[in-house]
């Protein structure tokens, strides 16, 4: 092993390499996503993401069917919650989006919930939830994000 393990707030950290070619699982790097794929079968797999468009909302009541900050599902909006077609994503569905741009998001990529829909969302479009004034809110305008499927 080229690189020492680390021991940090009662954890120890070992490279992901190591692990994976120690039980026979070759790893490829995805450069552009900065994702590490374990492939088992040997094969080349490209990440499992898919593009979106993707705007922005806030928790003014206009923007939310005169129902305040309250997701779909009956949960306050916060960070990480995101409206989108129930039809290409499940209600409930945990995502990690990236390639938006936006001071108030965080840099590189969140995780997020599929909580809440919206009229305007239908097919791949997804609506994220900023905390903020619509006015704010309203300068994310549309922005193409990659939208990955995390297993809940």
């Amino acid at each position: 092993m080229e690189t020492h393990a680390e021991y940090q707030d009662g954890r120890v950290y070992v490279p992901l390499r190591f692990i994976s070619e120690a039980s026979n699982i070759p790893v490829q790097w995805e450069a552009g996503s900065n994702i590490a794929i374990l492939n088992k079968d040997g094969n080349h797999h490209a990440p499992d993401y898919e593009q979106f468009q993707a705007t922005a909302y806030s928790a003014d009541p206009s923007e939310n069917g005169g129902y305040g900050a309250m997701d779909y599902m009956g949960n306050p909006l916060k960070l990480g919650t995101v409206a989108v077609d129930p039809s290409v994503i499940p209600l409930g569905s945990k995502l990690y989006i990236e390639g938006y741009n936006f001071n108030g998001l965080p840099t590189g990529g969140m995780y997020a919930y599929a909580t809440d829909t919206g009229g305007a969302v239908k097919g791949k479009r997804m609506d994220i939830f900023i905390p903020g004034s619509k006015q704010s809110v309203r300068k994310f305008g549309i922005q193409t994000i990659k939208v990955y499927r995390v297993p809940n």
